[in-house]
């Protein structure tokens, strides 16, 4: 088994050493070239080396001058995904929060109708309670626009945090995705038995290494808001057909 070796520079672990190797170019001679301050054009001129990988070349010679250990770039781009986590739970407990104090508001409104009319049908005329149904004098007309305004204000939030968890998400998979074209043993390869992302010494930078671990991960904070939406749609479109419906039955 290997020993772990966090000292490795991050550049011989990476695509563009591998293409290097690949074509018969010493890896160390690049890296002595670097150091002396060779420009990356230079180098992938001086080798013939194919436009198609200079890419990796060059980014290979960007981290190689930068100095980083493996291990120092994988906690580089691992807090970047750990922030975006952070932002994600945030967002979302945002959300239940907002979400709570709406519910109940629009709750409210709703129990507080319904007493007006009873309170109005206890103590009038059937036709008389249903004219003071559709008059301003009890203040009706007020708690339907505040129970509007409270459905339209919980499906804004929510979707607002649908998008903002899902750029959470690209650019989680912005990371991965730089991540595993810059080492490519870390990138999985099923046809070859290697269905996760795990490297020599550290897992994928998510997931623990299994993409579907952190696909599942993801249902939640983008299901969630998106229910929040279903249900504020729902309540709008009860409110909209239930003012179109009397005013129906009074023309």
């Amino acid at each position: 088994m290997a020993a772990l070796d966090w000292s490795r520079p991050a550049a011989e672990s990476m695509s563009g050493a591998r293409v290097l190797k690949e074509s018969g170019i010493s890896v160390t001679e690049v890296l002595e070239k670097i150091k002396v301050g060779s420009r990356t054009e230079e180098i992938v001129e001086q080798y013939g080396i194919p436009p198609e990988q200079a890419q990796a070349v060059a980014e290979f010679a960007a981290v190689a001058q930068s100095g980083l250990t493996e291990w120092q770039h994988y906690e580089i781009l691992r807090d970047y995904v750990k922030h975006e986590d952070d932002l994600i739970n945030h967002r979302l407990n945002w959300n239940f929060t907002i979400q709570g104090f709406l519910f109940a508001a629009y709750t409210l409104s709703m129990q507080k109708i319904a007493e007006l009319k009873i309170a109005v049908l206890a103590h009038s005329h059937p036709q008389m309670a249903l004219s003071l149904f559709n008059s301003s004098t009890l203040g009706l007309r007020e708690l339907r626009i505040a129970m509007l305004m409270v459905a339209l204000v919980g499906l804004f939030v929510s979707f607002g945090v649908y998008l903002s968890v899902s750029a959470a998400r690209m650019a989680i998979d912005e990371v991965t995705e730089k991540w595993n074209s810059l080492y490519s043993d870390y990138q999985p390869n099923p046809e070859r038995g290697k269905p996760h992302c795990h490297g020599l010494y550290l897992p994928g930078i998510i997931g623990g290494g299994r993409l579907m671990a952190h696909t599942l991960g993801f249902y939640a904070p983008r299901w969630l808001p998106l229910g929040f939406i279903a249900a504020w749609s729902l309540l709008v479109w009860f409110w909209v057909s239930g003012v179109f419906s009397e005013r129906l039955l009074h023309l």
